[in-house]
């Protein structure tokens, strides 16, 4: 399964300043344009996956992978699919940077997914219709691709580093997180990245944090 390069140009997002704060978090959470929050009409050009395939096989399962442009790896699925997957650092001698756009989507056996310290991005789709509850990101990770946890109906806890740079649209759409940080790395979000959400409509015990 060859996964391509795939240009999120279709995102419309908006950006984030220190001196817009509050109008801009109710903007991000209604997805209505608000004056004095810049429109941003796509972020910056996002992660390519390659195209040329290899396998890795482990004592639990095959990893199927593609070679980014670089000489590391995207990780683009396995099987059997385990309702645990953990994700190989190094797949035949490459570093896994990525997980690639639909690389797991719909897999509903998965309830938890270890990613290794080296990955800095999720592709498009990566993670959605999964049945993870919680989900420990890098610590290097940079870039979420859209709807790359759309309708993990049961994901509550998100544990994201300071590096994250974009995150695409519909990213957290129709989760059951609570609460999220970023830092001041962050520079774009897409629309409707937390729709139908708990952070949406501030349920109880709900924040959305942009330092």
């Amino acid at each position: 399964m060859a996964i391509g390069a795939r240009s999120p140009r279709s995102f419309v997002g908006r950006a984030y300043s220190r001196s817009y704060g509050r109008r801009f978090l109710e903007a991000v959470r209604s997805d209505i344009p608000e004056a004095g929050v810049r429109p941003v009409a796509q972020p910056k050009e996002g992660p390519v996956f390659g195209d040329e395939e290899g396998y890795f096989a482990t004592k639990e399962t095959l990893f199927s992978y593609t070679v980014r442009p670089d000489g590391t790896a995207a990780i683009t699925g396995c099987d059997p699919v385990l309702p645990e997957v953990v994700i190989p650092e190094k797949v035949n001698g490459l570093v896994v940077t990525a997980l690639a756009d639909r690389a797991f989507a719909e897999c509903e056996q998965i309830v938890k997914i270890t990613v290794p310290d080296t990955v800095d991005a999720l592709g498009d789709f990566s993670l959605m219709f999964t049945g993870i509850t919680t989900f420990d990101a890098p610590p290097g990770l940079r870039w979420i691709g859209k709807r790359a946890f759309y309708h993990c109906k049961n994901l509550e806890q998100i544990n994201l580093p300071k590096t994250v740079q974009s995150v695409g649209q519909g990213a957290f759409e129709a989760t059951a997180v609570r609460e999220l940080h970023f830092s001041e790395a962050l520079h774009f979000i897409g629309s409707v990245a937390f729709h139908q959400t708990n952070l949406i409509f501030a349920g109880p015990n709900t924040s959305l944090h942009i330092d």
